[in-house]
C-alpha cells in the first residue's frame, strides 16, 4: 500500500479550528501528539483484514465534543490521524452490540487502520463509555419513555457528524481532502455501515457491512427467545447435552456439501435430515463448563426441544409457523441456550439480564419492572411492538440502495453461517429484498457467506476464520473497478490442520473439485 510522503501540519490545536456541523455546537476540542504507540490487533477486529501488529506509532488524536442544542445530548468523536505515514485515504470503524464506538474493539480496529495507513474515528454518540452503554442508561428519557434523541444518534446522526468531522480534521492537518474513504464494521458496526449506504450513500467510497444488526427488534428477540422458551416449557438442558446435539448434527452433515471439514456449508439441507429427537437417550461423555469432563449423559427430550426451538425461530405457539429466522443448525448454541447447572444436576437459565434489557427497558419502559418472562404469544406482540417503535430509527431494513449505486459506492458484506447472534437468514433475506427491487445491485453490492463462522469471526474454537483479503477486494472495486467474484478463508479442520476454503458472492455456491489439490485452487462458484 503507497504511503503519503505529505508533512502535516502541527498536531496543535491551532491547526483544528471548531468545525461548523449545522445543528450542533461544540463544547470542547483536545488535541494530543501520541507517540510510541503499540498494539497488537487480532483479525477478530479488522473485519476483512489481516491481523495488524502496530508498534511504536505516531499520530494525532483530536477529540471534540458536541451538543444538538434542545436535545441534552453530549457526543464525543475521537480522530486518530497518522504523523509520520498516511495513506492518503480515510477508514472509520464501526462499534458492537449497544456500543456506537469508543469502547475497547474500536480502538482495536482504530489501530488496525492506523497501522495500514489510515486516518480513521470513532464516536461514542453521546451514549457514554463501557458499562454506561451496556446499562442503557441512555435508552429511556424518563420511564415510560424512551430517549428518542439517543436511538437517533445511535442509529444514524452521529455517523454522519463524525464522518463530516473526521475530514474537516484530515483536511486541517494534511492539507487536502482523503483520496478515498471507508467504512468497516461488523454487528453493530455491519448495521451503521447499512445505515451510511441508505441515508447518507455520498459519504463512502466504499463499506464493509459485515453480520448487520439491520432488524434491531428481530435480533433482540431472537437472542431471548431460547430463555422464553426454556423458562415457559421448564426445560433447561445441560450445556453439554446442546453441544453434543450440534457435534451429532456436524457429523450427520458434514459430507452433504460433498466435503468432509467439521462444517455444515448448507444448513438448510441439514435441517431437513437431521433429527434431534432421535438422538434421545444417546449416551455421551459431558464436558460441559463446571462439569466433571468424565461424567457420562444421555441426551434428553428437553435438550432436544430446546435445540430444535433455536434452530426453528420464535413461534406465537405450539405448531404455529415461526415469524423470525433461528439460527442455522452447526452453530454452537451455548452462548444463546445459556443454562446453569448445580450439583444436584438440576439447571436453570441464566440469560435474565438480557431478557430484562429488551423486555422491561425496550419494551415495558419501566427499570423497576420485575417481569422475567412472557408467554410465547406475548413474545411476538412484543416483536411487533417494537418493530414498529424502532424502525424509523434502528431498523436500518431499508432494501432502496439506488441512491449509493448511484453515488458510485461499493458494499460488501460478509456472514457466519454460524452466527449464534445474527442469524444467516437475516441478512441473506435483506440481500434478496434488495435484489428483488434493484436485479443489478450484483454490480454493487455483493454478500459472502462464511460456513463455519460465528459472529463476525471473533470466536476463539470456531472451525472458520473470518476472510481477511475482502477488505483490499473492497479498495480494487471501488479503486479499479475489479469486482471481487470469490474471496477465500480458512478452516480449522477436525484434526486441528488448516485448510484454504472458498466463499462465493451470493446466491453462487462454493463448489469443491474432489481431484484438486487442497486449498481454495481446489474450489469454483457455481450458480
Amino acid at each position: 500500500m503507497a504511503l503519503s510522503s505529505i508533512t502535516p501540519s502541527a498536531c496543535a490545536p491551532a491547526t483544528f479550528p471548531t468545525p461548523t456541523l449545522f445543528g450542533a455546537d461544540f463544547l470542547s476540542l483536545e488535541v494530543v501528539q501520541v507517540t510510541n504507540y503499540s498494539s497488537e490487533v487480532v483479525e477478530g477486529s479488522t473485519f476483512g483484514s489481516p491481523a495488524v501488529d502496530l508498534v511504536d506509532a505516531n499520530f494525532c488524536n483530536i477529540t471534540v465534543s458536541y451538543t444538538h442544542p434542545g436535545q441534552k445530548d453530549i457526543i464525543h468523536v475521537e480522530t486518530w490521524l497518522p504523523t509520520d505515514t498516511w495513506n492518503g485515504k480515510f477508514n472509520a470503524v464501526g462499534g458492537g452490540g449497544f456500543n456506537a464506538g469508543r469502547y475497547p474493539m474500536t480502538y482495536s480496529s482504530m489501530a488496525g487502520a492506523l497501522g495500514n495507513g489510515y486516518a480513521t474515528v470513532t464516536t461514542d454518540a453521546g451514549l457514554g463509555f463501557g458499562s454506561e452503554v451496556n446499562s442503557l442508561l441512555w435508552l429511556l428519557a424518563s420511564p415510560g419513555n424512551l430517549n428518542l434523541y439517543s436511538l437517533q444518534n445511535l442509529a444514524s446522526a452521529s455517523l454522519i457528524d463524525e464522518a463530516l468531522i473526521a475530514k474537516t480534521f484530515i483536511r486541517n492537518y494534511y492539507s487536502q481532502d482523503p483520496s478515498r474513504s471507508y467504512w468497516t464494521g461488523c454487528s453493530q458496526g455491519g448495521r451503521q455501515g447499512l445505515m451510511l449506504a441508505q441515508r447518507y450513500p455520498d459519504v463512502y467510497d466504499g463499506i464493509i457491512a459485515a453480520a448487520p444488526g439491520l432488524n434491531w427488534a428481530g435480533v433482540m428477540i431472537g437472542l431471548i427467545w431460547p430463555t422464553i422458551y426454556m423458562e415457559e416449557t421448564n426445560q433447561h438442558p445441560h450445556l453439554c447435552e446442546v453441544s453434543q446435539l450440534t457435534a451429532l448434527a456436524v457429523s450427520e452433515c458434514d459430507a452433504l456439501d460433498g466435503v468432509e471439514d467439521g462444517i455444515i456449508a448448507n444448513p438448510a439441507a441439514c435441517r431437513r435430515v437431521f433429527d434431534p429427537f432421535a438422538h434421545v437417550g444417546t449416551e455421551f461423555e459431558c464436558a460441559s463448563i463446571g462439569e466433571n469432563a468424565t461424567t457420562i449423559r444421555n441426551i434428553s427430550e428437553a435438550a432436544a426441544a430446546v435445540a430444535d426451538a433455536t434452530w426453528t425461530g420464535p413461534v406465537a405457539a405450539a405448531g404455529e409457523p415461526t415469524y423470525l429466522h433461528g439460527v442455522d443448525i452447526g452453530t454452537d448454541l451455548t452462548s444463546v441456550v445459556a443454562t446453569d447447572c448445580s450439583g444436584d444436576g438440576q439447571c436453570s437459565s441464566f440469560n435474565a439480564a438480557l431478557v430484562q434489557i429488551v423486555i422491561r427497558g425496550f419494551y415495558e419502559k419501566d427499570p423497576a419492572s420485575n417481569t422475567t418472562s412472557v408467554s410465547f404469544g406475548e413474545l411476538k406482540r412484543i416483536y411487533h411492538r417494537l418493530s414498529q417503535e424502532l424502525a424509523s430509527s434502528l431498523g436500518t431494513n431499508d432494501p432502496d440502495l439506488s441512491e449509493f449505486r448511484e453515488a458510485g459506492g461499493k458494499m460488501i458484506t460478509f456472514q457466519g453461517l454460524a452466527d449464534p447472534t445474527i442469524p444467516a437468514n437475516l441478512t441473506l433475506n435483506y440481500y434478496r429484498d434488495v435484489l428483488e427491487g434493484q436485479p443489478d445491485a450484483h454490480d454493487f453490492y455483493r454478500i459472502f457467506p462464511i460456513p463455519g463462522m460465528g459472529h463476525c469471526g471473533s470466536q476463539l474454537g470456531e472451525p472458520a476464520a473470518q476472510p481477511e483479503s475482502l477488505f483490499a477486494q473492497l479498495r480494487l472495486w471501488v479503486e479499479n473497478g475489479t469486482a471481487p467474484e470469490s474471496t477465500s478463508y480458512v478452516v480449522k479442520l477436525p484434526d486441528n490442520s488448516t485448510q484454504e476454503q472458498l466463499s462465493c458472492p451470493y446466491p453462487a455456491k462454493a463448489v469443491f473439485n474432489p481431484s484438486a489439490a487442497d486449498g481454495s485452487s481446489g474450489w469454483s462458484c457455481a450458480s
